[in-house]
Protein backbone atom coordinates (compact mmCIF):
# COMPACT_ATOMS: atom_id res chain seq x y z
CA UNK A 1 0.00 0.00 0.00
CA UNK A 2 1.26 3.45 -1.28
CA UNK A 3 2.08 6.10 1.55
CA UNK A 4 -0.30 9.18 1.47
CA UNK A 5 1.91 11.50 3.44
CA UNK A 6 2.54 15.11 1.72
CA UNK A 7 6.29 14.53 1.88
CA UNK A 8 6.00 11.42 -0.10
CA UNK A 9 2.95 12.60 -2.75
CA UNK A 10 6.66 15.54 -3.15
CA UNK A 11 8.86 12.62 -3.71
CA UNK A 12 6.65 10.93 -5.89
CA UNK A 13 6.61 13.64 -8.41
CA UNK A 14 10.21 14.41 -7.65
CA UNK A 15 10.99 10.62 -9.07
CA UNK A 16 8.79 11.34 -11.59
CA UNK A 17 6.01 8.29 -10.37
CA UNK A 18 2.98 10.72 -9.05
CA UNK A 19 0.54 8.91 -11.83
CA UNK A 20 1.69 5.39 -11.29
CA UNK A 21 0.37 3.23 -8.45
CA UNK A 22 3.23 2.76 -6.41
CA UNK A 23 5.47 -0.73 -5.84
CA UNK A 24 8.51 -1.67 -4.99
CA UNK A 25 9.36 -2.80 -8.81
CA UNK A 26 7.49 1.02 -9.92
CA UNK A 27 10.42 2.49 -7.38
CA UNK A 28 13.34 0.41 -8.67
CA UNK A 29 12.51 0.81 -12.30
CA UNK A 30 12.42 4.62 -11.77
CA UNK A 31 15.58 5.51 -9.82
CA UNK A 32 17.16 3.39 -12.39
CA UNK A 33 16.24 5.44 -15.14
CA UNK A 34 16.59 8.42 -13.21
CA UNK A 35 20.25 7.08 -12.17
CA UNK A 36 21.16 6.38 -16.14
CA UNK A 37 20.41 9.83 -16.79
CA UNK A 38 21.61 12.43 -13.87
CA UNK A 39 24.25 10.17 -12.78
CA UNK A 40 27.54 12.59 -12.22
CA UNK A 41 29.93 10.09 -14.01
CA UNK A 42 28.20 11.18 -17.24
CA UNK A 43 29.31 14.44 -17.24
CA UNK A 44 32.76 14.23 -16.01
CA UNK A 45 33.77 16.50 -18.63
CA UNK A 46 31.29 19.08 -17.53
CA UNK A 47 31.93 20.10 -14.39
CA UNK A 48 29.69 22.81 -14.02
CA UNK A 49 27.04 19.74 -15.43
CA UNK A 50 28.35 17.23 -13.21
CA UNK A 51 27.79 19.17 -9.99
CA UNK A 52 24.23 20.07 -11.36
CA UNK A 53 23.58 16.62 -11.83
CA UNK A 54 24.79 15.56 -8.42
CA UNK A 55 22.22 17.72 -6.91
CA UNK A 56 19.68 16.47 -8.64
CA UNK A 57 20.80 12.85 -8.36
CA UNK A 58 20.81 13.29 -4.40
CA UNK A 59 17.51 14.86 -4.15
CA UNK A 60 16.24 11.12 -6.82
CA UNK A 61 18.20 8.97 -4.19
CA UNK A 62 16.55 10.88 -1.14
CA UNK A 63 13.11 10.34 -2.36
CA UNK A 64 13.31 6.66 -3.12
CA UNK A 65 14.73 5.98 0.03
CA UNK A 66 11.62 7.63 1.54
CA UNK A 67 8.84 5.98 -0.77
CA UNK A 68 10.87 3.03 0.30
CA UNK A 69 10.67 3.02 3.60
CA UNK A 70 6.93 4.39 3.55
CA UNK A 71 5.74 1.97 1.26
CA UNK A 72 6.82 -0.57 4.16
CA UNK A 73 5.08 1.28 6.67
CA UNK A 74 2.36 3.68 5.01
CA UNK A 75 0.71 6.68 7.30
CA UNK A 76 -2.79 5.88 6.91
CA UNK A 77 -5.48 9.24 6.82
CA UNK A 78 -7.45 9.13 9.25
CA UNK A 79 -11.36 9.08 8.63
CA UNK A 80 -14.69 8.73 10.89
CA UNK A 81 -14.32 6.00 13.08
CA UNK A 82 -17.65 4.45 11.98
CA UNK A 83 -17.05 3.99 8.28
CA UNK A 84 -14.32 2.09 8.95
CA UNK A 85 -13.01 -1.35 11.13
CA UNK A 86 -10.61 -1.38 13.62
CA UNK A 87 -7.06 -1.99 11.91
CA UNK A 88 -4.36 -4.71 13.61
CA UNK A 89 -1.43 -3.57 13.93
CA UNK A 90 1.57 -5.41 13.24
CA UNK A 91 4.30 -5.58 15.84
CA UNK A 92 7.31 -3.04 14.57
CA UNK A 93 10.22 -3.90 13.33
CA UNK A 94 13.51 -3.06 14.89
CA UNK A 95 15.12 -0.59 13.83
CA UNK A 96 17.99 -0.82 11.57
CA UNK A 97 21.10 -0.10 13.13
CA UNK A 98 22.85 3.07 12.39
CA UNK A 99 26.76 3.95 11.63
CA UNK A 100 27.99 7.72 12.11
CA UNK A 101 31.09 8.49 10.63
CA UNK A 102 31.75 12.07 11.89
CA UNK A 103 33.17 13.28 8.53
CA UNK A 104 36.29 11.29 8.83
CA UNK A 105 37.67 11.21 4.77
CA UNK A 106 36.32 8.30 2.55
CA UNK A 107 33.39 7.62 5.00
CA UNK A 108 29.82 8.13 4.37
CA UNK A 109 27.02 7.53 6.47
CA UNK A 110 23.46 7.09 5.23
CA UNK A 111 21.63 9.59 3.53
CA UNK A 112 24.59 11.76 2.74
CA UNK A 113 26.14 9.15 0.05
CA UNK A 114 28.09 11.19 -2.62
CA UNK A 115 27.01 10.13 -6.51
CA UNK A 116 29.31 7.50 -7.04
CA UNK A 117 28.05 5.23 -4.46
CA UNK A 118 24.67 5.97 -4.97
CA UNK A 119 25.21 4.52 -8.32
CA UNK A 120 27.40 1.58 -6.83
CA UNK A 121 24.43 0.71 -4.73
CA UNK A 122 21.87 -0.63 -7.73
CA UNK A 123 23.73 -3.08 -8.23
CA UNK A 124 24.31 -4.71 -4.36
CA UNK A 125 21.45 -4.00 -2.97
CA UNK A 126 18.77 -6.52 -2.39
CA UNK A 127 15.08 -5.63 -2.37
CA UNK A 128 14.19 -4.14 1.23
CA UNK A 129 17.94 -3.55 2.17
CA UNK A 130 19.23 -0.29 3.22
CA UNK A 131 22.86 0.65 2.53
CA UNK A 132 23.86 2.71 6.16
CA UNK A 133 27.67 2.99 5.93
CA UNK A 134 30.53 2.75 3.38
CA UNK A 135 34.44 3.07 3.42
CA UNK A 136 36.93 3.24 1.34
CA UNK A 137 39.55 0.57 1.55
CA UNK A 138 41.85 2.12 -1.70
CA UNK A 139 42.27 5.77 -3.32
CA UNK A 140 39.77 6.60 -6.06
CA UNK A 141 41.24 6.64 -9.54
CA UNK A 142 39.52 9.77 -10.45
CA UNK A 143 37.42 11.65 -8.29
CA UNK A 144 33.39 11.06 -8.20
CA UNK A 145 34.80 7.34 -8.95
CA UNK A 146 33.39 4.04 -7.14
CA UNK A 147 37.07 3.07 -5.10
CA UNK A 148 38.39 0.05 -6.20
CA UNK A 149 38.11 -1.84 -2.81
CA UNK A 150 35.55 -1.09 0.00
CA UNK A 151 33.12 -1.82 2.74
CA UNK A 152 29.51 -1.45 2.74
CA UNK A 153 27.43 -1.65 6.08
CA UNK A 154 23.99 -2.07 5.25
CA UNK A 155 20.83 -3.17 7.58
CA UNK A 156 21.33 -6.44 7.33
CA UNK A 157 25.11 -7.34 6.26
CA UNK A 158 28.91 -6.32 5.49
CA UNK A 159 29.74 -6.46 1.96
CA UNK A 160 33.49 -6.07 1.20
CA UNK A 161 34.95 -6.23 -2.02
CA UNK A 162 38.68 -6.20 -2.74
CA UNK A 163 41.41 -5.01 -5.01
CA UNK A 164 40.43 -8.15 -7.43
CA UNK A 165 36.76 -7.02 -7.29
CA UNK A 166 35.96 -9.88 -5.74
CA UNK A 167 32.59 -9.61 -3.68
CA UNK A 168 32.24 -11.50 -0.02
CA UNK A 169 29.93 -10.82 2.60
CA UNK A 170 28.79 -11.15 6.10
CA UNK A 171 25.06 -11.32 7.67
CA UNK A 172 24.96 -9.45 11.02
CA UNK A 173 23.07 -13.00 12.26
CA UNK A 174 26.82 -14.72 11.51
CA UNK A 175 28.23 -12.35 13.16
CA UNK A 176 31.30 -13.50 15.52
CA UNK A 177 34.43 -12.14 17.42
CA UNK A 178 34.87 -8.26 16.83
CA UNK A 179 38.86 -7.66 17.83
CA UNK A 180 40.35 -4.09 18.15
CA UNK A 181 44.19 -4.13 18.88
CA UNK A 182 46.44 -1.63 19.92
CA UNK A 183 49.43 -3.43 18.33
CA UNK A 184 51.74 -0.58 19.96
CA UNK A 185 50.79 -1.68 23.53
CA UNK A 186 50.40 -5.87 22.89
CA UNK A 187 54.04 -5.66 21.64
CA UNK A 188 52.88 -7.29 18.02
CA UNK A 189 55.28 -3.91 16.92
CA UNK A 190 58.76 -4.51 17.28
CA UNK A 191 60.21 -2.10 19.26
CA UNK A 192 62.66 -0.47 17.04
CA UNK A 193 58.88 0.28 15.07
CA UNK A 194 57.40 1.48 18.97
CA UNK A 195 60.37 3.87 18.98
CA UNK A 196 60.04 5.54 15.78
CA UNK A 197 55.97 5.85 16.32
CA UNK A 198 56.73 7.66 19.58
CA UNK A 199 59.29 10.01 18.18
CA UNK A 200 57.08 10.73 15.38
CA UNK A 201 54.21 11.38 17.78
CA UNK A 202 52.41 8.16 16.82
CA UNK A 203 50.57 6.78 19.93
CA UNK A 204 48.52 4.34 18.16
CA UNK A 205 48.19 1.73 15.35
CA UNK A 206 45.07 -0.33 15.72
CA UNK A 207 44.81 -3.79 14.40
CA UNK A 208 40.76 -4.72 14.01
CA UNK A 209 39.79 -8.38 12.68
CA UNK A 210 36.03 -9.41 12.24
CA UNK A 211 35.30 -13.26 12.62
CA UNK A 212 32.29 -15.31 11.67
CA UNK A 213 30.32 -16.49 14.34
CA UNK A 214 31.91 -20.33 13.94
CA UNK A 215 35.20 -18.27 14.21
CA UNK A 216 37.27 -18.07 10.94
CA UNK A 217 38.47 -14.95 9.98
CA UNK A 218 36.04 -12.30 8.05
CA UNK A 219 38.39 -9.52 7.25
CA UNK A 220 41.11 -7.74 8.71
CA UNK A 221 41.92 -4.14 9.07
CA UNK A 222 45.19 -3.74 8.94
CA UNK A 223 46.68 -0.49 6.68
CA UNK A 224 43.60 -0.12 4.83
CA UNK A 225 41.45 2.40 7.09
CA UNK A 226 43.10 4.63 9.56
CA UNK A 227 42.39 3.98 13.57
CA UNK A 228 39.56 6.56 13.84
CA UNK A 229 37.80 4.64 11.38
CA UNK A 230 38.37 1.14 12.84
CA UNK A 231 37.00 2.26 16.18
CA UNK A 232 33.80 3.33 14.93
CA UNK A 233 33.34 0.24 12.91
CA UNK A 234 34.35 -1.68 16.11
CA UNK A 235 31.65 0.18 18.22
CA UNK A 236 28.61 -0.22 15.53
CA UNK A 237 29.74 -3.85 15.07
CA UNK A 238 29.15 -4.45 18.93
CA UNK A 239 25.99 -2.79 18.85
CA UNK A 240 24.98 -5.03 16.54
CA UNK A 241 26.46 -8.24 18.44
CA UNK A 242 24.27 -6.85 21.12
CA UNK A 243 21.31 -6.54 19.81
Amino acid sequence: MACVCDRCLRNASTLGVADKALSQAVLRKAFRAAARKWHPDQFENDHARQHNAEEIFKQMHAAYRELWEHLEAPVILEVEAESVRPVKREKPRPPSPKIFFGGLPGCYSAPHFPGFVSGLLLGLLHDQEQAIGFVELSGRSAPNRAPAEFMLFTSYRIVVRDALKTVSMLWYTDLGRVKLEDTFKSGKIRWWRRLVGEIRGITEQYSLEIHRREGPLFYAFNKSADDSVKKVIYNFLRQVNSR
